[in-house]
């Protein structure tokens, strides 16, 4: 059965999408941290960790 034409195209528009979402929360993270603390690998560490913590699988 083929792919019908339109299936790729909505597939990028989605993992576009979560993506751009992700990289907002992790942005917003980090400048937050970032103002608070104003150091600058704190900031990249926390925003890492914190955001990631809800999208990624917890480790075994």
């Amino acid at each position: 059965m083929p792919i019908e034409s339109y299936v790729p195209m909505m597939m990028f528009a989605v993992v576009s999408g979560v993506s751009m979402d992700y990289e907002i929360f992790l942005l917003t993270r980090t400048a937050g941290t970032w103002r608070s603390s104003r150091d600058n690998t704190r900031a990249v560490g926390t925003g890492l960790a914190v955001t990631g913590r809800g999208h990624l699988p917890p480790p075994r």
